[in-house]
């Protein structure tokens, strides 16, 4: 996890893929802990790949 300002960077694992996503800060609300299981969910817009196997 990073803190980045206003927002916060947060690596998940799932499986044997690492996400990187950012979340706004909010000082009331403690981020996930180190192993925590947590839900991600996001709509397809959302999504920005930067690396692509070619077929």
């Amino acid at each position: 996890m990073h803190f980045l300002g206003s927002v916060v960077r947060i690596r998940v694992r799932f499986k044997d893929n690492v996400v990187s996503l950012d979340t706004f800060n909010r000082p009331h609300a403690a981020p996930p802990e180190r192993g925590q299981p947590v839900t991600v969910n996001f709509t397809r817009e959302d999504i920005l790949v930067l690396d692509r196997p070619t077929i």
